[in-house]
């Protein structure tokens, strides 16, 4: 009886509750759903808030669901930034919520489930409300655009000359470096060859770019299509790749200190005679193409930011562009080899380049540890350092079995030798035992100059923006090098820190350098599609002021608003 009678009087009080809750007029809903042939098709939901009355910034009560057809899902919502104080964060007014559309055929009519909070003025909430509303369906004609209105053929052609343009800047990004030299000494090597053979090998490496950064593109179309974001460098946040990559780049150094010898990818032998063959040209445009691909260059974060949201025949052409223009230089030389001969002569200064390139590549090799340790558990430094030990064990045995001009029984025995060994070792070493969640050492890393900055969050971003405080906030990957020049030369020196500091700024930082898909869609839709990425938010502004992927203290300290 008491049960009951407990029971009794909070039900009573549960329907007294209710009936004292004063009626609260209902938001206003609107939808509209975008498809694109080819493109990012998406649904935007409106929301109009009754005067007096306003929505807090809570996702669990402020959000919206696909109800129908069947098959059709969104991503994560995309909400706009909420106004307010330090205490609460708020949408006045009206308030538009945009999320990818997944699984939609562009026909059926989109159904969305709206859900709501209001509270009044005097920081009452009262019950959460939903309501159901059909989507207006507006189908985008052309098939190169992702967002709402068609890109014309003028604005399309101008992000293709921006992806040319930082191409050929991608030649003056420390990333390149390595391989350029190591090209341009075997430039040196062909003053002495006609000019067929030097326009052949220009347009060999020339192939080696375009055709890698195709199959990229090619790459970038197949995951867009499962439905997952991707951004410019991806591939430096698989592990794996980065291993193979530092293998590759490795081996080549030793190749350079004459440990052994090679006919590719990118040079034959240590003998300054000697000639480089057709596959030697193509492979060196790969690596560079390789080495190229974690540094964002000046015009060329936009364009691929905004190829990346096109359909798969503008990523291509994008590719295409950027390739041209990363391989520019050597087929103007190739297309005008009179050029060649204004480089220095061949002699024995060239077996001192030569190794002093291989030193560069070490430094390289060393750079890539630094991410493989990074994106791994702690303590696995020690399983990479095993493992290139047992790599140069393994092409010393290379170069002593199969010495130049040997028959090809020994080669094949020495390459044979070479593999199991290697193979061996990888299968010894690499296995991460204590793999971290992909997270990396994050909590070592964290301890650097980064440590005091604020963790991005979406969330809490958009809570800051807008405030009384400016806000700054920094994408970076431990394999960005633009991203480490940067840091080293502008970001953490005393003259921004001392601004940072006096200006009161809010400093937040997203890591990059492992998969991070809502850095990736913070991104896009700023248009942008690798790091470095660097915003600024005035004191009392949600607009953000997009700096460039090179930074100079001056763009901080003096032009900042």
């Amino acid at each position: 009886i008491s049960r009951l009678t407990i029971t009794a009087v909070l039900l009573l009080a549960a329907v007294s509750a209710v009936a004292a809750q004063p009626a609260v007029p209902p938001a206003e809903i609107s939808a509209e759903a975008v498809y694109s042939e080819g493109g990012t098709s998406f649904v935007r939901v409106t929301y109009v808030f009754p005067e007096g009355f306003h929505q807090t910034f809570q996702r669990d009560f402020f959000k919206f669901d696909i109800e129908g057809p069947d098959g059709v899902g969104r991503s994560e919502i995309q909400y706009p930034a909420p106004a307010g104080s330090d205490d609460t964060y708020s949408f006045y007014e009206q308030a538009t919520l945009e999320a990818e559309l997944l699984g939609w055929n562009g026909k059926d009519e989109i159904a969305v489930k709206a859900e709501w909070q209001l509270c009044d003025e005097a920081g009452t909430c009262f019950f959460p409300a939903s309501a159901s509303v059909r989507a207006e369906t507006i189908v985008v004609e052309s098939t190169v655009s992702a967002a709402p209105g068609a890109v014309s053929a003028g604005r399309l052609l101008i992000f293709l000359l921006m992806a040319f343009a930082g191409g050929l800047l991608l030649n003056v990004m420390p990333c390149v470096l390595p391989v350029l030299s190591i090209k341009a000494l075997s430039l040196v090597k062909q003053g002495g060859e006609n000019r067929r053979q030097i326009l052949q090998g220009s347009l060999l490496y020339a192939a080696g770019v375009i055709l890698s950064l195709l199959s990229l593109a090619a790459v970038i179309i197949i995951i867009k299509a499962s439905g997952e974001q991707v951004g410019w460098g991806f591939q430096f946040q698989n592990r794996g790749f980065v291993i193979a990559l530092l293998s590759i780049i490795f081996a080549f150094a030793l190749s350079l200190f004459d440990v052994f010898a090679i006919s590719a990818p990118v040079m034959k032998g240590g003998s300054p005679g000697a000639k480089t063959g057709a596959g030697a040209h193509f492979f060196s445009g790969v690596v560079a193409v390789l080495l190229a691909t974690p540094c964002t260059a000046p015009f060329l974060g936009a364009a691929a930011g905004f190829a990346f949201s096109q359909s798969p025949a503008v990523i291509l052409s994008s590719f295409f562009m950027v390739g041209l223009g990363l391989s520019f230089p050597f087929t103007l030389i190739g297309i005008f080899p009179a050029a060649v001969k204004k480089l220095p002569k061949p002699g024995a200064w060239m077996n001192t380049f030569r190794e002093a390139m291989g030193f560069l590549l070490i430094g390289t090799s060393v750079w890539l540890i630094d991410v493989i340790t990074y994106q791994s558990s702690p303590g696995y430094l020690i399983s990479i350092l095993i493992y290139l030990t047992a790599l140069a064990i393994a092409v010393w045995l290379y170069g002593k079995i199969a010495v130049p001009g040997c028959g090809p029984a020994k080669q094949l025995i020495g390459l044979a030798v070479a593999a199991v060994i290697i193979a061996v070792s990888a299968a010894t070493v690499l296995p991460d035992r204590n793999p971290a969640d992909g997270a990396g050492t994050s909590a070592t890393v964290r301890e650097d100059d980064y440590g005091s900055w604020q963790d991005f969050d979406p969330q809490a971003t958009l809570a800051a923006v807008g405030g009384e405080r400016p806000v700054f906030v920094a994408f970076s990957a431990k394999w960005c090098m633009t991203c480490r020049t940067n840091e080293r030369t502008v970001i953490f020196t005393d003259e921004v820190q001392n601004f940072f500091r006096d200006n009161d700024v809010i400093l937040i930082h997203g890591d990059f350098t492992n998969r991070n898909p809502e850095i990736n869609k913070w991104m896009a839709d700023f248009g942008r599609a690798g790091v470095p990425f660097y915003s600024w938010y005035p004191a009392g502004s949600d607009k953000a002021v997009l700096l460039p992927e090179i930074l100079t203290k001056q763009m901080i300290v003096r032009d900042l608003p």
